[in-house]
Protein backbone atom coordinates (compact mmCIF):
# COMPACT_ATOMS: atom_id res chain seq x y z
CA UNK A 1 0.00 0.00 0.00
CA UNK A 2 1.45 3.36 -0.96
CA UNK A 3 0.84 5.96 1.23
CA UNK A 4 0.97 9.58 1.11
CA UNK A 5 4.19 10.95 1.94
CA UNK A 6 5.99 14.49 3.00
CA UNK A 7 9.91 14.68 2.93
CA UNK A 8 12.07 16.95 5.17
CA UNK A 9 15.91 16.89 5.40
CA UNK A 10 15.50 13.75 8.27
CA UNK A 11 12.03 12.70 7.97
CA UNK A 12 9.18 11.22 6.14
CA UNK A 13 5.63 11.68 6.76
CA UNK A 14 3.58 8.93 6.06
CA UNK A 15 -0.19 9.87 5.67
CA UNK A 16 -1.81 7.54 7.93
CA UNK A 17 -5.13 5.38 6.68
CA UNK A 18 -7.95 3.85 8.37
CA UNK A 19 -6.37 0.95 8.19
CA UNK A 20 -2.82 2.21 8.98
CA UNK A 21 -4.57 3.63 12.57
CA UNK A 22 -5.87 0.02 12.97
CA UNK A 23 -2.72 -1.63 12.71
CA UNK A 24 -1.28 1.02 15.35
CA UNK A 25 -4.25 -0.05 17.29
CA UNK A 26 -4.02 -3.62 17.52
CA UNK A 27 -0.96 -5.16 15.56
CA UNK A 28 2.36 -3.32 15.95
CA UNK A 29 4.18 -6.02 13.09
CA UNK A 30 1.98 -4.96 10.84
CA UNK A 31 1.96 -1.32 11.60
CA UNK A 32 6.43 -1.26 11.50
CA UNK A 33 5.40 -3.82 7.54
CA UNK A 34 3.30 -0.88 6.83
CA UNK A 35 5.51 1.76 7.39
CA UNK A 36 8.39 0.46 6.53
CA UNK A 37 10.02 1.23 9.47
CA UNK A 38 11.31 0.06 13.09
CA UNK A 39 8.64 0.40 15.80
CA UNK A 40 10.05 1.88 19.15
CA UNK A 41 9.12 -0.11 22.73
CA UNK A 42 7.94 3.11 23.54
CA UNK A 43 5.69 4.04 20.90
CA UNK A 44 3.06 5.76 21.24
CA UNK A 45 3.60 9.37 21.97
CA UNK A 46 2.03 11.09 25.26
CA UNK A 47 -1.97 11.83 24.13
CA UNK A 48 -2.13 9.28 21.43
CA UNK A 49 -4.21 7.00 22.98
CA UNK A 50 -6.71 4.48 22.27
CA UNK A 51 -9.60 6.67 21.84
CA UNK A 52 -7.73 9.60 20.06
CA UNK A 53 -6.85 6.78 17.22
CA UNK A 54 -10.62 5.80 17.15
CA UNK A 55 -10.98 9.14 16.22
CA UNK A 56 -8.91 9.15 13.62
CA UNK A 57 -10.21 6.16 12.30
CA UNK A 58 -13.00 8.18 11.95
CA UNK A 59 -12.21 11.01 10.40
CA UNK A 60 -10.12 9.77 7.53
CA UNK A 61 -12.96 7.25 6.86
CA UNK A 62 -14.56 10.74 6.03
CA UNK A 63 -12.40 12.56 2.64
CA UNK A 64 -15.05 15.72 3.98
CA UNK A 65 -13.21 15.57 7.59
CA UNK A 66 -10.26 17.94 6.59
CA UNK A 67 -8.36 15.62 8.50
CA UNK A 68 -5.04 13.98 7.57
CA UNK A 69 -2.74 12.57 10.14
CA UNK A 70 0.96 11.33 9.29
CA UNK A 71 3.41 8.80 11.13
CA UNK A 72 6.94 10.73 11.00
CA UNK A 73 9.77 8.26 9.95
CA UNK A 74 13.29 9.17 11.08
CA UNK A 75 15.24 8.43 7.83
CA UNK A 76 18.94 7.25 8.68
CA UNK A 77 20.54 5.38 5.53
CA UNK A 78 18.60 1.94 5.56
CA UNK A 79 17.13 2.53 8.81
CA UNK A 80 13.89 3.76 9.22
CA UNK A 81 12.30 4.18 12.46
CA UNK A 82 8.92 5.86 13.67
CA UNK A 83 9.58 8.79 16.24
CA UNK A 84 6.26 10.61 16.02
CA UNK A 85 3.09 11.87 14.68
CA UNK A 86 1.52 15.05 13.76
CA UNK A 87 -1.10 16.19 11.45
CA UNK A 88 -4.17 18.54 11.16
CA UNK A 89 -7.91 18.95 10.87
CA UNK A 90 -9.78 21.97 9.06
CA UNK A 91 -11.94 23.80 11.65
CA UNK A 92 -13.41 25.93 8.58
CA UNK A 93 -12.54 26.66 4.79
CA UNK A 94 -9.52 29.01 5.83
CA UNK A 95 -8.13 27.53 8.95
CA UNK A 96 -6.42 24.84 10.08
CA UNK A 97 -5.38 23.14 13.55
CA UNK A 98 -2.27 21.21 13.52
CA UNK A 99 -1.42 18.36 16.02
CA UNK A 100 2.51 16.77 16.78
CA UNK A 101 3.70 14.65 19.42
CA UNK A 102 7.57 12.75 19.63
CA UNK A 103 8.30 9.95 21.59
CA UNK A 104 10.39 11.29 24.28
CA UNK A 105 13.69 10.09 23.55
CA UNK A 106 13.28 11.70 20.62
CA UNK A 107 12.32 14.98 21.43
CA UNK A 108 15.26 17.54 21.69
CA UNK A 109 16.47 16.80 18.03
CA UNK A 110 14.62 19.37 15.93
CA UNK A 111 12.43 16.63 14.96
CA UNK A 112 9.33 18.95 16.16
CA UNK A 113 11.07 21.56 14.53
CA UNK A 114 10.65 19.86 11.04
CA UNK A 115 7.98 18.13 11.21
CA UNK A 116 5.99 20.96 11.77
CA UNK A 117 7.35 22.90 8.66
CA UNK A 118 6.18 20.14 7.07
CA UNK A 119 2.70 20.17 8.14
CA UNK A 120 2.55 23.92 7.41
CA UNK A 121 3.88 23.73 4.19
CA UNK A 122 1.19 21.05 3.12
CA UNK A 123 -2.03 23.13 4.58
CA UNK A 124 -1.11 26.16 2.74
CA UNK A 125 -0.98 23.55 -0.50
CA UNK A 126 -4.94 24.62 -0.13
CA UNK A 127 -5.01 27.96 -1.65
CA UNK A 128 -8.04 28.22 0.49
CA UNK A 129 -6.08 28.31 3.92
CA UNK A 130 -5.34 31.72 5.47
CA UNK A 131 -4.40 30.58 8.86
CA UNK A 132 -2.69 27.04 10.76
CA UNK A 133 -3.16 27.76 14.21
CA UNK A 134 -2.16 25.31 16.87
CA UNK A 135 -2.99 24.73 20.70
CA UNK A 136 -0.61 23.83 23.84
CA UNK A 137 -0.11 24.13 26.94
CA UNK A 138 1.64 27.04 28.74
CA UNK A 139 4.04 24.53 30.75
CA UNK A 140 4.88 23.15 27.02
CA UNK A 141 8.22 25.46 26.61
CA UNK A 142 9.75 22.66 23.80
CA UNK A 143 6.44 22.83 21.91
CA UNK A 144 6.05 26.47 22.22
CA UNK A 145 9.60 27.10 20.53
CA UNK A 146 8.48 24.84 18.04
CA UNK A 147 5.34 26.68 17.11
CA UNK A 148 7.98 30.14 17.70
CA UNK A 149 10.84 28.71 15.43
CA UNK A 150 7.52 27.93 12.64
CA UNK A 151 6.63 31.34 12.56
CA UNK A 152 3.63 31.07 15.01
CA UNK A 153 2.63 34.37 17.18
CA UNK A 154 0.30 33.81 20.46
CA UNK A 155 -2.98 34.12 19.42
CA UNK A 156 -4.56 34.07 23.31
CA UNK A 157 -6.68 31.03 24.85
CA UNK A 158 -7.03 27.56 22.85
CA UNK A 159 -9.34 25.42 22.13
CA UNK A 160 -9.68 23.14 25.25
CA UNK A 161 -9.72 24.61 28.65
CA UNK A 162 -6.00 25.35 30.13
CA UNK A 163 -4.06 25.63 26.29
CA UNK A 164 -2.84 28.30 24.82
CA UNK A 165 -3.15 29.18 20.89
CA UNK A 166 -0.72 30.39 18.32
CA UNK A 167 -1.46 31.06 14.93
CA UNK A 168 0.53 31.30 11.88
CA UNK A 169 -1.06 33.50 8.60
CA UNK A 170 -0.07 32.74 5.35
Amino acid sequence: MALLSLRTERLELLLGTPAVFRYDLEDRVALAACLGARVPAAWPPEFLDEETLRQFITLSSDPESGFHGFYWILVEGDERTLVGDGGMLRESPERMMIGYALIEEWQGRGFGTEGVEALVEFAFRDPAVEMVVAYTYPDRFASIRVLEKNGFVRAGAGGEPGTIGYERRR
